[in-house]
């Protein structure tokens, strides 16, 4: 299952009518650049976020960080997120209350903070309980890194395109 933000790469839409002259390859190149800067810029930044804020756990959703370039009509997209993990929208979100796996919160709250035996299980319990009741809070590493880096990608987009021999 993926878990995906999509974003809105403002000014492509004047790239792609510059592009629209070289016909059918245009959007298939600029799907291709947008990927890969978005590779190379957006990814890097979402998976400093996870680290910076302590949310690198096994690492699955540090690693599952991807993006993903298309077309919808005749406009590129780009949608940015994790691949592979349940729990990724809801860590970006936040989750209403629910009722989660106990052995999933029992292995969280064992690795987290390094608890054994009876206080493992008194705070596995309160951990649960708290979900239950006032759901997650979101903890965003998406968007933030998406903004923050916007002016980056697309330097680095005009760049790419450059070395294509697009100017």
């Amino acid at each position: 299952m993926a878990e995906f933000i999509e974003v809105n790469v403002k000014g492509l839409v004047k790239v792609t009518a510059k592009l629209e002259r070289l016909g059918k390859t245009y959007l298939k190149l600029v799907v291709e650049v947008m990927e890969e800067s978005a590779i190379a810029v957006v990814v890097p930044a979402i998976q400093l976020n996870i680290i910076r804020n302590g949310q690198v756990f096994k690492g699955r959703y540090l690693r599952s960080q991807i993006a993903v370039s298309g077309v919808k009509g005749r406009e590129p997209f780009m949608t940015i997120g994790a691949v592979g993990v349940l729990y990724g929208k809801a860590l970006e979100s936040g989750a209403p209350p629910h009722s989660p796996k106990p052995s999933k919160i029992r292995e969280w709250v064992r690795t987290k903070m390094g608890l054994t035996g009876g206080r493992l299980t008194a705070v596995t319990d309160s951990v649960i309980d708290s979900i239950k009741k006032k759901g997650t809070n979101p903890h965003p590493n998406v968007l933030p890194a998406w903004n923050s880096n916007k002016e980056r990608f697309y330097a680095n987009f005009v760049a790419r395109m450059r070395k294509r021999g697009i100017k």
